[in-house]
């Protein structure tokens, strides 16, 4: 598989996702609805810094939405990708990741039926909240 995709595309700040998407293209996969691996976190790992402000990995995620635009073969694929853009907008918004967000905001258009919730969101981030600091509170409250 990796030499039929070429390897990572190492210009990214974190390449499984974009391998990820490439490989659906051409592979077969199945879910596995059991836990195979164990994650670990410290300070210093990725996920650490995922969705914070000034993130890299946000703007690696826009770029592989890029390249899966134009992998979409049907509407199946394009609503995957709409589903996927509204997301990292959603989280780009609430990181306060403005010009990741508004990347999104021209990758959701292009993919056209914008959903309600996307005028909402882009219509509450005009106000200046903290919200990088509320979005925190909200994931401590929700995931510990």
């Amino acid at each position: 598989m990796l030499d039929a995709l070429h390897g990572y595309d190492e210009n990214l700040a974190y390449e499984d996702f974009d391998f990820w998407v490439r490989a659906s293209r051409d592979f077969q996969f199945e879910f596995l609805n059991e836990k195979t691996t164990k994650v670990r976190k410290s300070e210093d790992s990725m996920s650490t810094g995922w969705y914070r402000i000034g993130d890299k990995q946000l703007h690696s995620t826009f770029l592989v939405c890029l390249k899966a635009e134009k992998l979409c073969h049907d509407g199946r694929d394009r609503d995957a990708l709409r589903w996927r853009a509204l997301y990292e907008f959603k989280q780009a918004v609430f990181s306060q990741n403005k010009s990741e967000a508004k990347l999104f905001v021209g990758l959701l258009k292009r993919l056209g039926k914008i959903p309600i919730s996307f005028f909402i969101i882009q219509a509450i981030s005009y106000f200046p909240l903290p919200w990088a600091w509320i979005r925190d509170r909200y994931h401590q409250l929700r995931y510990s």
